[in-house]
């Protein structure tokens, strides 16, 4: 599986739109319905394998967000990569659920790393705990499976 964190610094100025980053997000990526995407730097993708990742992490000044399915990557026409993702799928996360021992930086986490099983094991978890704002749509897809034994 493969995870990418999307890390942001609240105060920082927006990538677009004008204003601070913690604006920015939640009026433009979070509190919307539907298909959203964030920018990011191409050079933050791995550019020897084909781009795919299944899991976007949001952090804000260190505090997790949430976590959900990427539904598609645009390559970059001149600009930044855009991870596109559906809202409704993002599973919101109490701010203890990630380690703070981890170095919050916005890149795709290495594979066979420490990292990578941390965030595997870390996605098990919150795939048991914590619903998508839509579990309608979660299991419609085939994403969200019961609790039952």
């Amino acid at each position: 599986m493969n995870h990418f964190l999307y890390a942001m610094t609240s105060t920082a100025p927006a990538p677009a739109a004008g204003g601070d980053t913690k604006s920015w997000f939640y009026y433009y990526k979070w509190d919307v319905e539907g298909l959203a995407f964030v920018p990011v730097a191409e050079e933050l993708l791995d550019a020897d394998e084909p781009a795919h990742i299944d899991t976007l992490w949001f952090v804000m000044d260190g505090v997790p967000l949430g976590c959900c399915p990427v539904h598609s990557i645009m390559p970059s026409l001149g600009g930044p990569v855009e991870l596109h993702y559906d809202t409704r799928l993002i599973q919101v996360l109490p701010a203890d659920v990630l380690p703070t021992t981890l170095p919050y930086s916005t890149g795709l986490i290495p594979s066979d790393s420490d990292e990578q099983k941390l965030f595997d094991n870390l996605k098990k978890r919150v795939d048991k705990t914590y619903p998508p704002r839509d579990e309608e749509l979660a299991s419609s897809l085939g994403l969200r499976q019961s609790n039952e034994p």
